[in-house]
């Protein structure tokens, strides 16, 4: 379920970034208490009046082309069923990014992401969205 959520944030970026020709950037930092995962792009960014309700079920920015407006929420709901927080920014017509944040407060987590297999996580679902598989994903 995680490896599908980031494969739908980073589909997303790749969607916005293509609809503008722009590029996408992904970032990744951790420290003891949190590891972050970011995703830019320089799509043409979401609406003020759309930011409010982007995780909200059924809704789309996407009208007329695809999407269900089922992704963001899923999400959302995964990132915090293992404990994390994902935050948007965006501005209209300069892009958008999302911040995937997981506290590592859990001695699991924090010994699994400090692995090259917990890493590898992140770069799976990087790699498999780079390459067109998020569009079988969520949304």
């Amino acid at each position: 379920q995680l490896t599908r959520a980031i494969q739908n944030v980073m589909g997303n970026a790749i969607q916005a970034a293509a609809d503008k020709k722009g590029s996408v950037k992904v970032t990744a930092e951790h420290n003891d208490l949190f590891i972050d995962l970011r995703v830019e792009d320089t799509g043409d960014g979401i609406a003020p009046e759309q930011v409010e309700k982007i995780f909200e079920p059924y809704f789309t920015t996407k009208q007329g082309k695809s999407g269900t407006g089922l992704g963001l929420y899923i999400t959302q709901k995964v990132i915090e069923d293992h404990r994390g927080s994902i935050k948007l920014e965006s501005k209209t017509g300069i892009g958008t990014a999302l911040t995937l944040r997981f506290t590592l407060e859990h001695s699991q987590w924090r010994e699994f992401f400090k692995t090259e297999e917990g890493m590898g996580v992140w770069g799976a679902a990087v790699v498999s969205a780079v390459r067109g598989g998020w569009w079988g994903g969520l949304g």
